[in-house]
């Protein structure tokens, strides 16, 4: 048996040591018996959009997830806030009915719809019974196609923005994950993200007319994906979409992004007054895509350094060495263009010049001298079992459905994750370290109250 010792804080300060053990698997007991996926799932295109079906032995619920090409990078040239402005105003009421009176009929379901504008793609997602698949169906439809996008409520939303964006500027990570994508991808790249100041700055000038011509140019059924998992019959589903957006026509695609020039390594800092702990982000732009040859090696290489309480940023920076309140590593943002390595960490600001030093130490010998075999084999096992609890609930399951067809990917990627995983070699991940990453080019970000001329030890 193989035993994992993972810590937790309890509500009173006591540190709860939780004993976990687990059999040691071979390569073919860790892939075995993994259920199939792919076959049994229903895809057809359905007035436009691809509609993905797949019903699991879960009763009654059923989850949606769904994207459109509506993104922050599709923002008009003197406007960056209109793709999240659009987004805000769909569920403030349609051309048919008001707020209260859609708000009022999702309650009495006990259902949910949320959007939320990603770099790319505007992500929608609900949860519902069974029963009431239809009823979602027909609301969301009628929030993508028709929003009311009345004065009164565009008002409305504009303050709902200011104050995230407000909060953001006070939030430490946000100001440090902000600056180093900003930092390490052009303008023109979908990872590139507008600063808070930017954000409402374009607040102040943003004009309904913006909004309405965003909406009628990006939103659409070309390129939209909708994801149905649960307890749902692929007939009716398809009847009801048949119903809902018959129709309705526009939308767009996904352009191939031209991967980002590799920056400079260096040091920034924000400074934000009166916090009690430092936000560290260090990264660089990955030059990769997810489905690169190297991606799933690096994506596993990293994850050995910085995932979770197991990785070694967690172990040595932190468990042995006392020095950061939480530190990890991953890599993000490369389902439609190349990524970002990321490093996130916090520390007390007495510890940082340490705790950067000590973290430094590590990145450096994980480059250079790579991962060890225990380590990859214990890595596995891990990102294998994840990935099955994972595709267990509904919600995740349709998360990786979409991700997939985002990606390109064929379906059958949903089935071979576990064996792809299993079959990476020791000098597959080292070897994917060593040709995609450079420490040279790491920038790093500290956000807090912190004094941009205090020395670094190297």
């Amino acid at each position: 048996m193989d035993t994992l010792i993972l810590r937790r804080l309890s509500p009173f300060g006591l540190s709860v040591v939780l004993l976990i053990f687990a059999p040691v698997l071979g390569a073919s007991e860790r892939t075995a018996g993994f259920p199939p996926i792919a076959a049994d799932i229903v895809r057809d295109r359905i007035d436009g959009i691809d509609v993905l079906a797949y019903r699991t032995a879960a009763r009654d619920a059923v989850t949606i997830e769904g994207s459109l090409p509506a993104g922050s990078v599709f923002h008009p040239a003197d406007n960056v806030v209109v793709p999240a402005l659009t987004a805000e105003m769909l569920d403030k009421g349609t051309a048919t009915e008001d707020k209260a009176m859609i708000a009022r009929r999702l309650e009495e379901a006990g259902a949910t719809i949320r959007y939320t504008v990603a770099p790319v793609t505007l992500r929608f997602s609900a949860r519902c019974l069974a029963k009431d698949l239809p009823l979602v169906l027909s609301v969301l439809a009628d929030e993508l196609r028709r929003p009311a996008l009345s004065r009164d409520q565009f008002g409305r939303a504009k303050e709902q923005l200011t104050g995230r964006y407000l909060r953001q500027m006070e939030d430490t990570r946000f100001r440090a994950d902000n600056l180093l994508a900003r930092t390490l991808f052009p303008g023109v790249h979908p990872n590139h993200p507008a600063s808070g100041e930017e954000l409402l700055s374009a607040l102040d000038s943003v004009k309904l007319s913006e909004v309405k011509a965003f909406h009628a140019a990006h939103y659409g059924p070309s390129g939209m994906v909708l994801v149905a998992v649960g307890d749902v019959d692929p007939v009716e589903l398809r009847t009801d979409m048949a119903k809902d957006f018959d129709g309705w026509t526009g939308g767009g695609t996904v352009p191939r992004f031209a991967a980002a020039p590799r920056v400079k390594g260096g040091r920034k800092v924000v400074f934000v007054a009166d916090r009690s702990s430092v936000s560290v982000a260090w990264g660089e732009a990955a030059g990769l895509r997810r489905g690169d040859p190297d991606a799933l090696a690096f994506e596993v290489g990293t994850a050995i350094l910085g995932k979770g309480f197991t990785g070694r940023l967690a172990t040595r920076v932190r468990d042995e060495e006392g020095l950061s309140y939480d530190v990890g590593a991953k890599v993000i943002s490369d389902t439609y263009s190349d990524g970002e390595w990321l490093l996130s960490a916090s520390f007390a600001p007495d510890r940082l010049a340490k705790g950067i030093a000590s973290t430094r130490r590590e990145i450096l010998a994980w480059h250079d001298r790579g991962v060890t075999a225990e380590e990859l084999v214990q890595r596995k096992r891990s990102l294998i079992s994840s990935y099955r609890v994972g595709v267990s609930t509904t919600r995740g399951l349709a998360m990786q459905i979409l991700s997939t067809v985002e990606r390109g990917d064929p379906l059958s990627r949903l089935d071979d994750y576990p064996s792809r995983v299993d079959a990476l070699t020791l000098d597959q991940v080292n070897g994917a370290i060593r040709r995609d990453f450079d420490p040279s080019r790491l920038v790093l970000v500290e956000a807090g109250t912190v004094d941009a001329r205090m020395p670094l030890i190297d």
